[in-house]
């Protein structure tokens, strides 16, 4: 009999590695959807003038004017939080960390003493957690993309 053990615990954790990546991959698509809803007002107006006259087109109210209010995802302005998700694997600790390296995005997820908390790490893992336990419990999807 010939002890196998060695490859077992590496072929384990190669496995469960490429799952936790794959799941904190998920997890930053995830994030950056929800925050993905712009802080603008969108209106439909119909051109008056021009050989257009009569037809609809879409008014972008100024920037802001759609903000969002607490306990909501944050509205993106221009986009820059959304950009700054990133996910972080180390292979030594089978681990996956996600988050944003903007001075601003803790202010957004923990709130200051002037603004009420817009948690969206928080908030996304905990709507995702069963999706995330079944990808490493069962295995699942490891092409994931991030969007």
């Amino acid at each position: 009999m010939q002890w196998n053990g060695d490859q077992y615990l590496a072929e384990a954790e190669r496995t469960y590695g490429d799952r936790v990546r794959a799941a904190g991959i998920y997890l930053q698509s995830r994030i950056r959807e929800n925050i993905s809803i712009p802080s603008r007002t969108v209106g439909v107006g119909i051109i008056s003038k021009g050989k257009n006259k009569g037809q609809t087109k879409k008014i972008l109210g100024a920037r802001g004017s759609n903000r969002s209010k607490p306990g909501e995802f944050p509205h993106k302005d221009y986009g820059l939080l959304r950009q700054s998700i990133a996910t972080d694997y180390d292979q030594s600790t089978l681990t996956a960390r996600i988050g944003s390296a903007l001075s601003y995005a803790k202010y957004l997820e923990l709130g200051t003493r002037k603004m009420r908390p817009r948690p969206f790490l928080r908030r996304t893992l905990a709507e995702e957690r069963e999706t995330i336990r079944q990808m490493i419990e069962l295995g699942g999807r490891t092409d994931i993309e991030v969007t």
